[in-house]
């Protein structure tokens, strides 16, 4: 656990660094809107947490780079740490004004004890736990090549997972401090799920407010997301790092709309932060199409003017992406692996065809509840009828719930368009609110606005089902649909009945329900019953979370963090250079490197393993 905490202080402090220097700068050169006064004003960043994620991304970005030409270890460290000296003595004074704001909206909120809280229970969580099965097989190795010899050309000719690249292992690699040769830690995935849970913690807000918001209700899935994953999140599995970064999406953007923002900033924001998930796991592809809200705010702004915004925004995007495809390419020879569609390259290390081929069907095959790669060309509905026989009874709930959601967004989109197209959009004439819910109730999200991130996320959850439906990887895409159109039928269900009646004389009369209450103070009454709910609901968790850990406790989780599995492997020679695999499966962890689990139909490309490797017919 000190480990964990010492390893997570130096995460925050150089993210924090680098987050707030890089949205500083875009503020300042792009993202700027017009105020009340029809003048241009630079953007202020309102949640600590944006520079916390944008400093990942960054850092993340620095990594790929890094890794391009060297292993990610001290000397990357040792530059990132120049980096951020040379950052903080540049905004000195914004640094003293932005701590000072912070240190002040803490004492102010009296919220200390709960960051520091959540920050040691997050940390004890991470220092121990049960290993992904994955971290095992390829995790743990392709983050091992990394630190030793950054992107090695042709690695999946080695072990073919190898070849399934994601920016989450550059970024683990490089908060590994696997170069003090005791043991390479892995903490990166246990902070992403610390910064989500600072980010829920506004949920204490519902007491005050007396109101649930429908990001409430996003909150409230991703607390019980933290909840399942609570005993994993010490693996370095990328399925952790998406999902975290969906999460956020989701709830800041509907935290944005609930506060009616209009910059389209933080819209951008979160659209480079959808693409920067899109290279951690290609499952969040969908995620790319919260681009529209900003894309529209722009348009209605400055009109023909926004093409060069809109340009700067997906240059930026395309920056982030490129360090990621250049690694796909290197580790595989395919410019997106493993899909075959791209055939772009013809290099020496590049993965056959055919063995592509195969390992995206047997990635299909996997999602579906199937053990052989022959079961991916199954017919649609054989296979739709195995797999929702193999869910629980309460997933199949969900799905049901998934469905009748996406019934309803459906025709509700259409009614939006339709409406859209008799309004001038970059015109003068402003686009009319059309709001799903009435214009005096405070804190709800607008009809568009909610209309598009449900769109987004049906569009992430058909894509999920359609490639591989398993459920660690789109928890997000289907648990929030039918939760947040939920909240929307409970919040318009409210309003419908909370209207006051005006009689002849003009005067406001309570219409009052079966029980001759004021139907009004019923809904209140309900409003406070579904809150306590919520309460029970987290404080059960946190009870069973808390009596379950009570069990596996262990001295030792309290000073260093639990290291990665270890197995037995035995040795043998490619090339005349030493490499080893498992005894018995096809795991071989972290050490002894490097491995594979079986013998690779591979060679040497020189006379040294950095020089890569190349198929063997």
């Amino acid at each position: 656990m000190l480990t964990v905490i010492a390893i997570w202080i130096y995460i925050l402090v150089t993210a924090y660094i680098t987050g707030y220097a890089v949205l500083a700068c875009l503020c300042r050169r792009f993202f700027s809107y017009s105020g009340r006064e029809k003048k241009r004003r630079i953007y202020q960043v309102r949640h600590r947490t944006a520079y916390l994620f944008a400093g990942l991304a960054v850092n993340t970005l620095y990594a790929e780079i890094f890794s391009l030409f060297h292993g990610v270890g001290l000397e990357a460290n040792l530059v990132l740490v120049a980096i951020c000296v040379l950052l903080l003595l540049f905004f000195s004074k914004e640094v003293k004004k932005e701590c000072a704001e912070c240190f002040l909206k803490i004492r102010l909120t009296k919220s200390a004890w709960f960051f520091v809280g959540v920050f040691l229970v997050m940390a004890y969580g991470t220092s121990h736990g049960y290993a992904h099965y994955d971290t095992g097989l390829y995790h743990a190795q392709a983050i091992h090549w990394i630190e030793s010899f950054g992107v090695v050309k042709g690695l999946g000719n080695l072990h073919v997972r190898l070849a399934y690249n994601s920016a989450a292992f550059p970024l683990c690699a490089l908060y590994s401090f696997s170069f003090f040769k005791g043991q390479s830690f892995h903490t990166v995935s246990g902070f992403f799920c610390l910064v989500l849970a600072f980010q829920c913690l506004e949920l204490r807000d519902i007491a005050r407010r007396r109101a649930l918001l429908i990001s409430d209700v996003a909150r409230l899935v991703a607390l019980l997301y933290l909840y399942s994953v609570y005993d994993e999140m010490i693996s370095p599995a990328s399925d952790y790092f998406v999902t975290v970064l969906v999460f956020y999406i989701v709830i800041a953007y509907l935290d944005l709309s609930v506060k009616k923002e209009r910059s389209y900033a933080p819209y951008a924001f979160l659209f480079l932060l959808s693409v920067y998930a899109l290279t951690i796991k290609l499952s969040a592809g969908m995620m790319v199409w919260v681009v529209v809200k900003p894309a529209v705010m722009l348009f209605r702004e400055r009109g023909s003017k926004a093409w060069k915004t809109l340009a700067a925004l997906f240059l930026l995007a395309g920056l982030v992406a490129v360090p990621f495809l250049l690694r796909n390419v290197l580790l595989s020879g395919w410019l997106i692996y493993p899909f075959a569609g791209l055939d772009l390259f013809a290099v020496d290390w590049k993965i056959p065809k055919g063995e592509l081929l195969y390992d995206a069907k047997e990635i299909g095959a996997y999602g579906r509840g199937y053990h052989s790669a022959s079961m991916a060309d199954r017919p649609f509905l054989l296979w739709v009828r195995d797999w929702f026989h193999q869910q629980t009874v309460s997933l199949r709930l969900l799905w049901v719930a998934d469905l009748c959601g996406l019934l309803l967004t459906v025709p509700a989109l259409c009614k939006w368009l339709i409406l859209l197209r008799h309004e001038r959009v970059f015109g003068k004439k402003k686009l009319r609110p059309h709001g799903i819910f009435p214009l005096n109730a405070r804190w709800q999200t607008g009809y568009a606005d909610f209309l598009l991130i449900e769109a987004v996320l049906y569009a992430s959850f058909l894509f999920w089902f359609l490639t591989a439906p398993l459920l660690r990887y789109g928890y997000a895409y289907v648990y929030l649909p039918a939760a947040l159109m939920a909240c929307w039928l409970w919040i318009w269900f409210r309003l419908l009945f909370t209207k006051r009646e005006k009689t002849t004389g003009g005067r406001e009369t309570e219409d009052r329900g079966g029980f001759g209450l004021p139907r009004e103070s019923g809904l209140k009454i309900g409003n406070r019953i579904l809150i306590f709910l919520v309460a029970v609901l987290l404080l059960y968790k946190g009870g069973r979370l808390f009596f379950s850990e009570a069990k596996k406790f262990q001295l030792s989780y309290l000073v260093c963090q639990e290291d990665y599995e270890r197995f037995q492997t035995q040795p043998f020679y490619l090339g005349g250079k030493r490499f080893y695999r498992p005894v018995e499966g096809d795991r071989a962890g972290y050490s002894p490197f490097p491995s594979a689990p079986t013998l690779p139909r591979a060679k040497l490309r020189g006379p040294s393993i950095r020089e890569g490797f190349r198929s063997v017919p």
